[in-house]
């Protein structure tokens, strides 16, 4: 018997145009520094709350229960984009990303949650604590000019966003970038 492998993570779609748009404009003034990086694709925008990995297709299954379980009772809840920053640090990026004024509570509770109950069931255990942000970019090679605007970037403000729904999502990686 073949086992598919679905490379897999579970993760928070961006529904509003208007902060798309807006995270659209935050990517331009990053690449208009002259650095070298590869912005994410508007349709890939996302806030990710746990990779799997690739997993056996079989196993979305479990992996639906487990989201459903940590979901619920969440219902519908609000989180406030805001704030360009890096990792690992602002002085030397690698990624550029967005991060929550509030409703990173929900968040947190939600992938503790999933890095809780998941590895119980044999996937992937996370190593890195969880960090709520949105990617808008990776870095191949920084200059002087990209570390000036993340830090100038660092107090933007963004604006809200409804959340009402966690994703299960499959990822295809190609030459171009990865399709979700």
């Amino acid at each position: 018997m073949v086992v598919t492998l679905i490379r897999t993570f579970v993760a928070i779609d961006i529904n509003s145009k208007d902060v798309v748009l807006k995270l659209i404009e935050l990517q331009k003034r990053l690449v208009a520094t002259g650095a070298t990086m590869k912005p994410v694709e508007p349709e890939n925008i996302h806030l990710t709350l746990y990779f799997l990995g690739e997993i056996p297709e079989e196993k979305i299954g479990l992996v639906k229960e487990i989201v459903e379980s940590c979901c619920k009772g969440t219902g519908s809840f609000e989180i406030y984009l805001a704030g360009v920053g890096a990792f690992p640090k602002f002085s030397s990026p690698r990624v550029v990303w967005v991060g929550m004024k509030y409703g990173q509570e929900i968040l947190s509770q939600i992938a503790n949650c999933l890095r809780k109950n998941l590895p119980r069931h044999g996937f992937r255990k996370e190593e890195k604590e969880f960090s709520p942000h949105i990617t808008l970019a990776r870095v191949k090679k920084y200059n002087s000019k990209l570390v000036n605007e993340i830090k100038n970037l660092s107090n933007v403000e963004i604006g809200s966003l409804l959340i009402n729904s966690v994703k299960i999502k499959k990822s295809t990686l190609t030459s171009r970038g990865p399709i979700y």
